[in-house]
């Protein structure tokens, strides 16, 4: 009715569970007291929520309208996507290569690696910080130059749902000739993490220290005829064998017609 003041009160629903969304054990409500200035209308309900932990979420709007603390309308339909939002995941990727663009880095005292982060599914103009650490892909834990772990740190604002940005390592490399380095990424938002890539086989992320990160064959031998103990083709040495047999069985026929033994 005109003129009559209500009260809208709101829940968020998990809609996998079909029950109360949870966040840090607490459900999350909103609400709005209003007063009608027409028969037929709108207004909005606010729900804040740290939504940090709920990547791929999707979330149900329940609404029930009260007049006098009476309930008088309900709205709690768990399968209307018009009372649905979904909190997609935040992904990210990243692209390692020294300097010059190369997989392959120098030996030196001083390099420099440059990992390319790619963003997805951000919120425009919320600050974020990447983290990122080198780790041993022989060994899957974190490189050491004098008993430290490299790591580099990147902070940034997003100015685009969808984006990169750069994060640089310099370190001393003179220790580490031969080492095939991962690049590890987490991405954090307001001290939380919300994505990393992390893939210790991943070869976008991967770079070597004076050697390459992929084995490569030996020119030539791929498809190659397969060979013996003795480094001969295996038909060689079929054929060499035959003809040692052939040659034995010769030289006992002429031996057995020599002494007078008929086969």
């Amino acid at each position: 009715a005109v003129g009559k003041t209500y009260t809208v009160k709101g829940t968020l629903m998990d809609k996998s569970t079909g029950e109360s969304l949870l966040v840090d054990g607490k459900q999350i409500t909103g609400e709005t007291t209003f007063v009608a200035k027409e028969a037929s209308g709108r207004v909005e309900v606010v729900f804040t929520l740290n939504a940090v932990s709920l990547k791929g979420k999707e979330v149900v709007v329940f609404e029930n309208l009260y007049y006098k603390d009476a309930e008088i309308a309900v709205h709690a339909d768990i399968e209307d996507e018009g009372q649905t939002v979904v909190f997609k995941e935040v992904i990210i990727k990243t692209s390692a290569t020294g300097a010059d663009g190369n997989k392959v880095i120098p030996v030196a005292e001083s390099v420099k690696i440059i990992d390319t982060v790619t963003y997805e599914n951000l919120v425009v103009g919320e600050e974020y910080t990447l983290k990122g650490v080198l780790m041993d892909k022989e060994t899957g834990k974190p490189v050491l130059v004098d008993g430290k772990e490299i790591t580099a740190t990147k902070t940034f604002v997003a100015k685009e749902k969808s984006g990169s940005v750069q994060v640089e390592f310099v370190f001393n490399a003179t220790t580490l000739e031969g080492k095939v380095l991962v690049v590890f990424e987490s991405l954090e938002y307001k001290g939380k993490e919300i994505a990393t890539h992390a893939d210790i086989n991943d070869q976008a992320q991967t770079v070597g220290i004076g050697v390459k990160t992929v084995t490569e064959e030996t020119p030539g031998t791929g498809g190659g005829a397969k060979t013996g103990r003795d480094g001969l083709p295996f038909w060689l040495l079929f054929v060499a064998i035959g003809a040692a047999a052939g040659a034995v069985l010769i030289y006992r026929r002429h031996k057995k017609k020599q002494t007078g033994i008929s086969e």
